[in-house]
């Protein structure tokens, strides 16, 4: 068995941080009316509330074609990035979180359509003083924050292969009516997302076989992996896999 390629992720090395778990967090809990400002015209639509979170006063207005405003007790913060509320209706997600940092995460919904679906992340610090800082994973590049390589090892018999990530070792079939070519390896397609978990941010990234008559990958499950923040940082930790039936 020959192993195709080498690990298609560059390691991170020793950066050194204290995990940050969130507890004690709020999470949105949808576009709750009536609020305390008018952010919605009936006409042209083009402002809404998004999503609140009303015990921490936290409120996100915005529409389909222009940015968004943070409302966080009496700061108004413009926020110069797309809303999503015009992909397929998906509007961002907020979670508040107070644990040594008090931090606003938001998720955007960036692209969609076929074999596409992506979502940023936007994490918002504040200081003592009120002065905050705004951190953003792109989904684009979230793959190189990936800390664990990944392998295809072919079968003998040319059927299927072995994909190894993270201690996870899974059997995987090669044959697929819409990739019928040769199978070359392994890679990432542009299906990437996060969410709000249990308090904590959750991204899941969709791995895909590569085939040579075939543009896009035939994706077959997809990394799981905790996000943490910390004083400007973004790392991945507590690695999964989920192999799709």
């Amino acid at each position: 068995m020959g192993v195709l390629g080498l690990p298609v992720f560059r390691r991170l090395f020793a950066i050194c941080i204290s995990a940050l778990f969130f507890i004690s967090c709020g999470t949105q809990d949808g576009a709750v009316l009536p609020v305390p400002f008018d952010i919605f015209d009936e006409e042209t639509h083009e402002y809404a509330l998004l999503a609140s979170i009303e015990e921490s006063e936290i409120y996100l207005v915005g529409g389909i074609s222009r940015g968004m405003t943070l409302h966080y007790g009496s700061r108004r913060i413009a926020l110069d990035m797309y809303s999503g509320a015009g992909v397929r209706g998906i509007v961002p997600q907020i979670m508040h979180c107070r644990n040594g940092q008090d931090i606003i995460a938001i998720i955007t919904h960036v692209g969609a359509g076929t074999g596409v679906s992506l979502s940023d992340l936007h994490v918002l610090g504040f200081d003592e003083d009120g002065e905050y800082a705004l951190h953003t994973l792109y989904s684009t590049r979230v793959h190189s924050w990936l800390v664990e390589p990944m392998y295809a090892t072919l079968a003998p018999n040319g059927q299927h292969f072995i994909f190894e990530f993270a201690g996870h070792t899974h059997e995987v079939n090669i044959f697929d009516d819409d990739y019928s070519g040769e199978f070359t390896g392994i890679s990432f397609g542009d299906i990437v997302s996060f969410d709000f978990i249990d308090s904590k941010i959750i991204t899941h990234i969709a791995v895909g076989a590569d085939y040579d008559n075939h543009a896009t990958p035939a994706f077959f499950g997809h990394i799981v992996a905790t996000v943490l923040f910390d004083d400007g940082i973004f790392v991945l930790d507590d690695f999964g896999f989920v192999l799709y039936e």
